[in-house]
């Protein structure tokens, strides 16, 4: 693939492209347009790049020593790590453990909810604990009740 610089010679504006004093780059003020692939840092270098947001330094910031990519944070702890709420118009698939902080909430039915706790899932509906289960037990119902035994009726 053939390498192309830009010469800071006559015939570039100022307002459109300026030499970064000490620095190797560019600084772009406006739009750049590119009609084809766009390739940053093909040689592999250890330089982190980042894309301002109005209110975040951090929208979307790469950290190439170690392969990484967060999306506001310039501190990403695994390949994609993202600060802040995430939605999905499709499914979300993982190949690997899911690791929750928190609980599973139903969209638009908050009440309606797995929770986690230490060695415990609680299963709620309307607000109310169902189910849960724990290293205690299983318990269904009301509070008081707690299954510690499953019999087994086939060795009856």
């Amino acid at each position: 693939m053939a390498s192309a610089r830009i010469p800071f010679a006559a015939g570039i504006s100022a307002d459109t492209i300026t030499e970064k004093t000490g620095n190797t780059g560019v600084t772009i003020d406006g739009v750049l347009a590119k009609d084809g692939a766009l390739i940053v840092n093909e040689a592999g270098a250890d330089v982190d790049s980042h894309v301002e947001g109005a209110t975040d330094a951090n929208l979307v910031y790469v950290d190439a020593g170690n392969d990484r990519v967060g999306i506001g944070t310039a501190t990403p702890a695994v390949k994609l790590d993202v600060s802040g709420a995430i939605t999905s118009s499709g499914a979300i698939t993982s190949g690997s453990t899911v690791t929750l902080a928190s609980d599973i909430i139903h969209a638009g039915d908050v009440d309606n909810k797995i929770a986690f706790d230490t060695d415990a899932q609680d299963f709620q509906t309307g607000g109310a604990s169902r189910m849960d289960i724990s290293d205690s037990g299983v318990r269904m119902g009301g509070s008081g009740a707690r299954v510690t035994t499953v019999l087994d009726e086939d060795n009856m």
